[in-house]
């Protein structure tokens, strides 16, 4: 295995960590959002009738 080749799947290597790495963190800020909106939706949707009323 000449350095070369070693080299080149190392970085493919790299480049696939990156890109799975990538993927997760989308993944978890996409979740984020999602729990983020749907507690501020509950929250939105708890306090519209009560000031409506007032």
């Amino acid at each position: 295995m000449s350095e070369e080749t070693f080299v080149k799947s190392s970085f493919l290597g790299a480049l696939c960590f990156l890109t799975y790495f990538l993927k997760a963190v989308v993944i978890i800020i996409i979740f984020c959002y999602y729990y983020y909106y749907l507690i501020i939706g509950k929250v939105c949707a708890c306090n519209i009738p009560s000031t409506v009323d007032s």
